[in-house]
């Protein structure tokens, strides 16, 4: 910070109070006289798909109003600025009580500052990940003491620059949006023949998954055997193993014709549902059986083509509508032995493959530099910000 400015510690300038709890039985989904909103991170981070909870008003709450400027306490939250709602809030949720002395969107712009989120962070890293904070950890943060005048000053030049800077946000972020709706829309329009033939997955494919391996089958070390979440980490270019069987065990397998072939497709079938894995020349691992379908190709089926199906919205829609699962959504190997897809000539498959995968790769190259341009906005905002609370805006 500024060396002429004066320092004082955070405890010294805020008050600082911490949520509450009520029993969950007790929480509502629907507003009623006498309740109140009951937030949690949630309510501040993510969009509008879920439901809105209320709890009956009583002397124990912790209220906020929509201009108090809270934190968040634990895990992936930790240190996230919330503000805009008012309600009552619960323990995961810290409120600031500045003095008169301070405007409270200076607090709010030095909470997002590195002066504040650097030693906050550094102190919830050396603990447990849910640990969290509490108000006492950051009485002695060190917070610079302006007239509110010079306060207010700060906070309009990071209002405007933030607001430009919001602008170039929001632009990237459609075209990032505009270059995955034209991708999408090229490949709907790629299965759009109707004069295609049509045919069932079974016509095309034998559908199965694997031998079922028990936990004490199961070793630390030898050849990977993936669940859900490591085969979507796969299709992401992550290989991500911490669970195995022997070598021994794999190769009994593959003898017997148990292990997927190059250019089988796997399919997420549990929770994430119709992702899909082309297998490699030198694959070698195992999966988990009923987590994760196999289709072993038959004749006059492109494996590239196959995935592209999956991507369309005439394979999701049957994904959709057979689903099942009240917690956790999965997809049977029966239902999808059911599931139509067109298949032109096997010539016409590739060049659709080809077609695609160029359009894929332009996509993708546009894709990179939006995410580039979202992730400068936010290096943006921090140099800012390191620059007001530097005394040099």
């Amino acid at each position: 910070m500024k060396k002429d400015w004066q320092i004082k510690k955070l405890g010294e300038v805020c008050e600082f109070q911490g949520g509450s709890q009520p029993p969950k039985e007790e929480w509502i989904k629907e507003p009623r006289e006498g309740y109140i909103r009951m937030l949690q991170i949630r309510d501040f981070t993510q969009s509008r798909n879920f439901d809105i909870e209320y709890v009956k008003e009583t002397n124990k709450l912790r209220l906020c109003n929509s201009d108090d400027i809270l934190l968040g306490r634990y895990g992936a939250s930790v240190g996230k600025v919330l503000t805009g709602l008012s309600g009552a809030y619960n323990v995961a949720i810290l409120k600031t009580i500045p003095s008169s002395d301070y405007y409270k969107p200076f607090i709010k712009y030095y909470f997002q500052s590195p002066f504040f989120q650097n030693p906050l962070l550094t102190l919830c890293n050396q603990r447990a990940a849910q640990a969290g904070f509490n108000r006492e950890d950051i009485y002695d943060f060190s917070i610079p003491y302006l007239t509110l005048e010079e306060q207010k000053r700060i906070v309009a030049m990071l209002d405007k620059k933030f607001a430009q800077i919001e602008t170039l946000k929001t632009a990237a972020e459609k075209n990032l949006h505009n270059t995955k709706q034209l991708f999408q829309a090229e490949l709907e329009k790629a299965f759009s023949n109707d004069n295609s033939k049509k045919v069932s997955i079974s016509d095309v494919c034998d559908v199965s998954s694997s031998k079922r391996i028990y936990a004490e089958e199961q070793t630390q070390s030898g050849v990977p055997f993936l669940r859900v979440s490591d085969l979507v980490a796969r299709i992401q270019g992550i290989e991500r193993n911490d669970l195995f069987i022997s070598k021994e065990q794999f190769i009994e397998f593959k003898n017997k014709g148990l292990v997927p072939k190059e250019n089988d497709v796997l399919v997420t079938s549990r929770g994430t549902l119709g992702l899909c894995y082309i297998v490699k020349k030198n694959d070698e691992f195992y999966f988990q059986d009923g987590m994760i379908t196999w289709l072993s190709l038959k004749q006059n089926i492109d494996a590239k083509f196959l995935t592209y199906l999956f991507e369309s919205e005439l394979v999701k829609k049957q994904i959709k509508d057979k689903s099942a699962g009240a917690a956790v959504s999965y997809i049977s190997i029966s239902e999808i032995r059911k599931f139509e897809i067109i298949l032109p000539a096997l010539e016409e498959q590739k060049r659709i493959v080809a077609h695609l995968d160029s359009l894929s790769e332009k996509v993708h190259q546009l894709e990179e530099i939006y995410k580039k341009q979202l992730a400068d906005c936010d290096e943006l905002k921090q140099s800012l910000l390191q620059k007001a609370f530097e005394g040099e805006l």
